[in-house]
């Protein structure tokens, strides 16, 4: 093959391969990286418009670039003028084809801009329809902080609803995080509390405390006492009770906030006890008093005191039917009282159960 076909042929299969790796790959990380810079709808919306425009400007030049390289180096060592030409006119032709199209392709149909322009063309009622772009949906933060400020409990159901069944989960976060830092500090762990109750996505209480997109726990804040109690909600969900005690501690002083610290300084002491002689050493947790935030967590605390209390009676003198009871106890929360526990803290007090009641 002569210095025509090399140029040709190396000019068009590098300028297409460099079109598409850097129009993808440029595209999709300034995408992400000013989406995430700017914060908030409008700072993702124009990070992802010009980050899809530089991936595709960056795909075409980079496609061009190398393939006008390609083709001068190739078409020089195979020989002639001719053959530089060419090689130059194959790397422009295919290095913008496959580097614009290719990157377009690829923001169009991740992002779904059709389903982005929908919603924004559609108006307030048609954002009611379920949408899977990941485009913040222009106006949708503050229908949904008008909505968490009319009614909490209502809101909240439907913000569950748009992480079921869409992605817009920045304009959710926005909005939760606007409206918990303008509730008086008196209701904030209740207001959180209800949010933990039933989310679709826990990642929303993670976020409500740590910065976007950051790397787990890396960036998690306590430095407001919305922050913090989000923190100790998500902590709990994680069975990181250390940490749980942590950022409860921060609020402590509110209401609710000794209630909550002593809720997971207890669980973080039960969940540390893995042996019998372990738990019979335990001291029984103080009990919140009524009214109380968690109930239905203080009931099983309670349980729990009650097997500590017969443990120590069967180190003193074993009894088959003080290992029944402490079976019983046992059986009864993983069996009865599991439905009616809070998802915060479920998984963490049945862990405890089934633990202590395999050290029986």
């Amino acid at each position: 093959m002569g210095g025509w076909g090399w140029g040709g042929v190396g000019g068009g299969f590098w300028g297409g391969v460099w079109g598409l790796v850097w129009g993808v790959v440029l595209g999709g990380v300034l995408i992400v990286v000013l989406g995430v810079l700017w914060g908030g709808v409008s700072g993702v919306v124009w990070g992802v418009v010009l980050g899809g425009v530089w991936g595709v400007m960056s795909g075409v030049m980079s496609g061009v670039v190398l393939g006008v390289m390609l083709g001068v180096m190739l078409g020089v060592m195979s020989g002639g003028v001719r053959s530089v030409v060419l090689g130059v006119v194959s790397g422009v032709v295919w290095g913008g084809v496959s580097g614009g199209v290719l990157g377009g392709v690829f923001i169009f149909a991740f992002f779904r801009l059709d389903n982005w322009l929908i919603g924004l063309l559609a108006g307030p009622q048609g954002r009611l329809f379920p949408r899977i772009t990941l485009l913040p949906l222009p106006g949708l933060t503050s229908t949904l902080q008008q909505w968490l400020q009319q009614d909490w409990e209502t809101a909240i159901n439907n913000l569950n609803q748009y992480f079921r069944y869409s992605r817009q989960f920045i304009p959710v976060l926005v909005a939760v995080n606007r409206v918990l830092s303008q509730f008086p500090e008196a209701e904030i762990i209740y207001r959180v509390s209800r949010l933990a109750e039933n989310p679709s996505d826990w990642q929303l209480l993670k976020y409500a405390s740590a910065k976007p997109f950051s790397f787990p726990d890396s960036q998690i804040r306590l430095d407001t006492p919305a922050r913090a109690a989000a923190a100790g909600f998500w902590y709990l969900h994680q069975q990181d009770t250390e940490k749980a005690e942590t950022a409860f501690a921060v609020v402590r002083s509110l209401a609710y906030g000794e209630e909550m610290y002593s809720l997971a300084q207890t669980l973080h002491r039960f969940s540390q006890a893995a042996t019998l002689d372990s738990i019979g050493f335990l001291k029984v947790a103080p009990i919140a008093p009524e009214p109380s935030l968690r109930p239905q967590t203080w009931q099983a605390i309670s349980s729990l005191n009650r097997v500590i209390a017969e443990v120590a009676l069967v180190q003193r003198s074993d009894s088959r039917g003080t290992r029944d009871r402490i079976i019983g106890e046992l059986r009864d929360i993983i069996d009865r009282q599991a439905a009616n526990l809070p998802l915060a803290e479920k998984a963490l007090i049945l862990s405890i159960a089934q633990k202590w009641k395999t050290c029986l």
